[in-house]
């Protein structure tokens, strides 16, 4: 899951007050991360290779050279810092959920609306309409009232006011387009899933671990750890 938290509750050091901004802000119902991921910012800054020769150089030292303990323990750490990151199989995720926040920044009501085609509903991977979001079963889920809920009107619910201060006390002050306690209804958090799913982590107790085939020992936290695959995970068996 991407958790998205839009800023909309700022502190005006004008006023010394909170303020609601509630100008009109768009967001996708797709989102591809990979251009922002380091490979992809390292590739474009010619830095990569240089980076992981780096730290092969500093391990070949620590092999040749005879330091004291301090000394070792700092080139270790060094070495550990500029160890890249392994790429990930999938930086696309899309919509699944939106908390609403309507009032000013002291005074107000939350509520969500939600793709419910989650979990062994949701379409595989594979699937072209993956991707369509809209095309799914939305609810709005406001305190004890559940109801269907059409996509469709998600811009006018959660985009925010496209003229920005029609009730604001200080009209456009700093170019933010409204501040003074204005009362609007907007996007607050914007919930994203990912595409190709993880493996579920299930961490088996030891006096179980006989039981147990495939497992997988970290030495960090010293658990036994069991991968399963996603559908499996949320179908059969519940993450701990």
């Amino acid at each position: 899951m991407l958790i998205v938290h839009l800023q909309r509750i700022v502190f005006n050091f004008d006023t010394f007050q909170n303020d609601k901004l509630n100008q009109h802000f768009e967001f996708p119902p797709l989102l591809d991360l990979k251009p922002y991921s380091y490979q992809e910012v390292m590739k474009k800054e010619n830095r990569g290779k240089d980076r992981q020769k780096t730290a092969d150089e500093i391990e070949e030292e620590q092999k040749a050279e005879i330091v004291d303990n301090e000394t070792a323990k700092q080139k270790a750490s060094e070495a550990d810092e500029l160890i890249e990151p392994d790429a990930d199989d999938c930086y696309e995720y899309k919509l699944v959920g939106v908390n609403v926040h309507s009032g000013t920044a002291n005074a107000g009501h939350y509520w969500s609306y939600i793709n419910t085609v989650r979990g062994m509903e949701e379409k595989h991977e594979n699937d072209p309409s993956w991707q369509e979001t809209e095309n799914d079963e939305w609810m709005e889920y406001n305190d004890s009232t559940v109801k269907d809920y059409k996509y469709s009107e998600l811009k006018g619910e959660c985009y925010g006011d496209k003229g920005g201060n029609s009730n604001s006390g200080m009209g456009g002050f700093g170019g933010f387009g409204g501040w003074g306690g204005k009362y609007g209804k907007s996007g607050y958090m914007l919930f994203y899933e990912r595409k190709v799913k993880k493996p579920v982590k299930i961490v088996v107790p030891k006096e179980e671990v006989e039981k147990h085939e495939d497992l997988v020992f970290d030495k960090e936290t010293e658990e036994h750890i069991k991968y399963i695959p996603y559908r499996d995970g949320v179908d059969k068996v519940k993450p701990n």
